[in-house]
């Protein structure tokens, strides 16, 4: 019962309200019809009058909020402006009568007491020196914009002119009889929750603006368009390639649409950071195609996820990540999309050579990568990329930055040959004379005269099957004016001149250590004579094999996972059949690791390189790999340069590659889909190269 008197005295007292306020529109509205045509307007519109915008009213203890607004009106009977009337002339006094409308509300009304009438001029209408602006609002899709907020101003007028209106249903304002003035009226559109769209004035820092201040000619009409919509937000997440957050990154924010040109004015060009988590959202932002550069030298951008977040429409709220990877002096950054749809393609297989470099990636595709571990063993979490999990000792990843391969012993050798035995001697290659009677080495008679010329070489000096990679050798000899030369080779072929007492590094490492020496002289009466030959090497024997286990890579979510490479493709003989074989583990809980192999189990290794990978792993989250080395030659190791598993998750974003290990210099690009047409092209790769490369479908 009491509810339903509250609502019949509530339903009475807006009665009664809306009584008043009709009462209060009609005498205002009478006010003016006793007012002189040419005062009818309002302060702070056009036609400009004495009659107050907006007043505040009280009756009967109730507050009334009154606006007014006058437009001046073209009749059609007489033509209108632009002469758009079949059979009518161009209506040049366009300002055939006034409308005026009052608007009354006060609290719980929603929609007040509107009265509106017409004020017509006493006479006929003459030619005036005035001209007409017709302002149309329409939104991004073409549609007109109702009850857009119009102000256009004047300053360079006396009086000068200070308007503020609204367009109507069709989003049109016709403002009529305004006084001549050349590129001075500037024109402000906007609405509460929209963008906001300007004329400019010509300034020294915008002497070139894309939409001038506007012009008033009399007795033409000058029509001027804008564009304005719902505002958006763009919520972003700087993360590294895993998803994890990477605070504090500065970047410029830059929209397409511009206020002028040379030099080019932004409307929207501003200075961002995200905050400790990696986090910014940027709310009221117009809609537009956004570029985003990094206003840090520690990071480069390889992707956004998603793809297209950057070309905002209007009236979203939309979230992007910016995946960033460390900073690299020269990277590309690929996306990949239909030629006809802008949409990215994922799946596409992007080559990239030159001189030296040959590598694939796939669009929408991931790596978790490595082609480092000289940092040695105790990392946990992937975080420092030359760095591991665990070792059994048997490898080693620190003697030449970018290759793992077994560990070693270096053992040093001396061999001593003092031409008193014929065990070393080479007698398949040896013409000279290996004197053993004498003990030395030196040129054979032929006739009674010393030849010209002659080599001495010995066999295989050593016996172990170990590596070698330098030696120095001493000799006890004597010239007597003539000369010889001496020659190592580690391989017991490639033949390096060396300096006697000089440690010497080989070019060519092997297992196979000789010693040459040529004998010349220029008097057939003489011979030089080698007494005696030192070699002391420095071998190298490699363990039989090892293990190395990976830290762990944390993809951020559930993925899929669909390759795993490795670089070099081939090995050298004498290491063995599989010398190099992968297997993988991984997870959801970052503690179980089962390392297995293609077939999901442990009895099996990955043994050739892009190989699937076992779709037992799909749906985790956390991986590693186990590296298995092994040789059936211990003066030679496998090496392992690169190792690479491909997945896709939601932090793979489609369409898009990016190579971060180039140099300054030409590259081919040659890119594959199933239902596309081959791409292929060249691309100067200097820093920090973006560029976006479109696929025509098969037909």
């Amino acid at each position: 019962m009491l509810n339903t008197f509250s609502a019949a005295y509530r339903g009475v007292t807006q009665a009664k309200n809306k009584l008043i306020a009709t009462t209060v529109a009609s005498e205002i509205q009478e006010r003016i019809r006793n007012m002189p045509y040419d005062d009818i307007g309002t302060t702070t519109g056009w036609p400009q009058g004495t009659i107050l915008s907006t007043q505040t009213i009280i009756r009967s203890t109730v507050q009334f909020s009154v606006t007014v607004k006058v437009d001046y009106i073209d009749d059609p009977f007489d033509g209108d402006a632009l002469g758009t009337i079949q059979d009518k002339p161009v209506d040049t006094v366009p300002t055939d009568f006034k409308r005026v409308e009052v608007k009354v509300l006060w609290e719980g009304a929603q929609h007040g007491v509107v009265l509106t009438s017409r004020y017509a001029p006493r006479g006929v209408e003459t030619a005036t020196d005035s001209g007409s602006l017709f302002i149309t609002v329409f939104n991004a899709s073409g549609n007109p914009v109702p009850l857009a907020d119009v102000t256009v101003t004047n300053d360079t007028l006396d009086p000068t002119i200070s308007i503020q209106n609204t367009t109507d249903i069709e989003g049109r304002l016709q403002l009529l009889s305004l006084p001549p003035a050349l590129e001075s009226y500037h024109i402000v559109i906007s609405k509460e929750g929209y963008s906001t769209d300007t004329t400019n004035p010509v300034t020294p820092q915008n002497p070139n603006p894309e939409k001038p201040d506007v012009s008033i000619i009399a007795q033409e009409v000058t029509e001027v368009s804008f564009s304005i919509d719902v505002l958006s937000t763009l919520d972003i997440a700087t993360v590294d390639e895993t998803c994890s957050p990477l605070g504090n990154i500065p970047f410029q924010v830059r929209g397409t649409k511009i206020k002028g040109s040379n030099p080019p004015q932004y409307k929207y060009n501003v200075a961002q950071q995200t905050d400790e988590n990696g986090n910014l959202v940027i709310p009221d932002l117009e809609w537009d195609s956004y570029q985003l550069s990094l206003n840090t030298p520690g990071h480069d951008i390889a992707g956004f996820t998603p793809p297209n977040a950057l070309n905002l429409l209007p009236g979203v709220y939309t979230n992007l990540s910016i995946i960033l990877y460390p900073h690299q002096p020269h990277t590309l950054f690929l996306t990949v999309v239909d030629s006809g749809t802008d949409t990215p393609i994922t799946g596409a297989q992007v080559h990239l050579t030159a001189s030296g470099y040959d590598r694939t990636l796939v669009t929408g595709q991931g790596y978790l990568e490595q082609s480092d571990w000289s940092g040695g063993s105790g990392q946990t979490a992937f975080i420092n990329p030359d760095q591991y999990s665990s070792d059994d000792g048997s490898v080693d990843g620190s003697v030449t930055t970018g290759q793992l391969m077994l560990a070693s012993t270096q053992i040093a050798n001396s061999f001593l040959e003092s031409f008193t035995g014929t065990a070393n001697l080479d007698s398949a290659t040896t013409t000279a004379d290996w004197n053993t009677g004498i003990g030395q080495l030196q040129l054979p008679k032929q006739g009674g005269s010393y030849i010209p010329s002659a080599i001495g070489q010995s066999v295989r000096l050593n016996s172990e099957p170990e590596l070698i990679t330098s030696a120095t050798l001493t000799a006890t000899d004597q010239t007597f004016g003539e000369s010889i030369t001496y020659y190592l080779a580690a391989d017991g072929v490639s033949f390096e001149e060396v300096t006697p007492g000089d440690l010497h590094t080989f070019s060519a490492p092997g297992n196979d250590l000789r010693f040459k020496i040529i004998l010349s002289t220029g008097n057939s009466n003489k011979t030089p004579v080698v007494e005696e030959v030192q070699v002391q090497a420095t071998t190298v024997q490699f363990e039989a094999s090892g293990t190395l286990e990976s830290s762990t890579y944390d993809i951020g979510a559930a993925g899929e996972f669909s390759t795993i490479d490795w670089d070099p493709s081939f090995q050298i003989s004498e290491v063995g059949a599989d010398s190099i074989r992968i297997q993988i583990a991984s997870n959801i809980d970052n503690t179980t690791w089962d390392f297995v192999g293609p077939d999901g189990t442990d009895q099996t290794y990955y043994t050739t390189p892009n190989t699937q990978v076992a779709s037992v792993h799909d749906g985790d989250r956390y991986v590693r790999y186990k590296a298995y080395l092994r040789t059936e030659d211990v003066s030679h190791t496998p090496i392992l340069s690169h190792i690479a598993i491909g997945y896709t998750s939601t932090c793979t974003p489609p369409g898009q590659v990016f190579f971060d290990d180039l140099s300054n210099e030409t590259y081919t690009i040659d890119i594959t889909q199933s239902v596309y047409e081959t791409y292929s092209s060249t691309v100067d790769v200097q820093s920090t190269t973006v560029d976006t490369i479109s696929l025509t479908p098969l037909p």
